[in-house]
């Protein structure tokens, strides 16, 4: 008898095995996916798979592709690599989900600035990303730690104060931005200039309004700039409105809120 309660123990946990493996990836979208997360055209199993179609609040991708690995399952977390077309841009990384937490690392990106306007609300500003993300942890919908940089190239902006002749967008340049840390609700940054009209060194805060989106989230910067030769006529006149003091070596230090609460 206990012979063939173990075969028919080793039976059923085979068939479980083989119905888990073969598990189709549709279906776990359909059972457990939140209503945020939108997959279109899924192939594949929930272990590895892929989907034509996909989105996430305000950014929409394309050939979507998972690896599921089985060992974290075991520690109550599940860990995926993954990669898609964002724009004409991609993104791939690892991602672990645990109860009430979610992890991003090893993540590289590259992405026009346009094709992110609908989840990061940019106001019109254009240009190209690239996001080397070495970790991000989200508890509970907030940031608790992230590390990595940020590099915007050919960033153009609107006009800071509106004129007729005013072209619809101003050279600004090439831009470094390394993440430092999370305080409070706030991710905090570093900014450099990497060439362009104006000097400009930085801190940034990006307070968060709303749990697991940017959008709404209220940004705050700590800057001093100092011109080139090549200052475009459009931002003199609102460098002079944003300017509170200029010292002897030429650095401008800025008020630059009245801008972004206009974003």
């Amino acid at each position: 008898m206990r012979t063939r309660a173990s075969w028919l123990a080793l039976g059923c946990a085979a068939y479980i095995a083989f119905a888990v493996a073969l598990f189709p990836a549709g279906t776990a979208h359909r059972w457990f996916a939140p209503d945020a997360f939108r997959l279109g055209s899924i192939d594949g199993t929930i272990w590895s798979g892929s989907a034509d179609l996909a989105s996430l609040p305000g950014v929409p991708m394309r050939d979507l592709r998972w690896n599921l690995d089985a060992l974290p399952l075991f520690l109550g977390r599940v860990s995926t690599q993954f990669e898609a077309r964002l724009g004409n841009g991609f993104v791939r990384g690892e991602l672990t989900v645990s109860p009430g937490t979610i992890s991003v690392s090893s993540l590289q990106a590259s992405a026009n600035l346009a094709a992110l306007d609908g989840a990061l609300q940019l106001g019109g500003v254009q240009g190209l990303a690239s996001l080397s993300l070495e970790t991000m942890e989200i508890r509970d919908g907030w940031p608790t730690a992230v590390a990595g940089s940020l590099r915007i190239e050919q960033l153009r902006v609107p006009p800071l104060v509106a004129a007729g002749d005013a072209p619809a967008l101003i050279p600004f340049g090439d831009f470094e931005v390394t993440l430092t840390g999370v305080s409070g609700r706030s991710i905090m940054a570093n900014v450099r200039d990497a060439g362009g009209p104006l000097e400009i060194t930085a801190d940034l805060s990006l307070e968060l309004g709303r749990p697991y989106t940017l959008a709404g989230s209220a940004p705050r910067v700590s800057a001093r700039v100092r011109e080139r030769r090549n200052l475009p006529n459009e931002l003199i006149v609102p460098l002079n409105l944003l300017t509170v003091d200029t010292d002897r070596d030429g650095w401008r230090t800025l008020d630059l809120q009245p801008w972004l609460s206009t974003l």
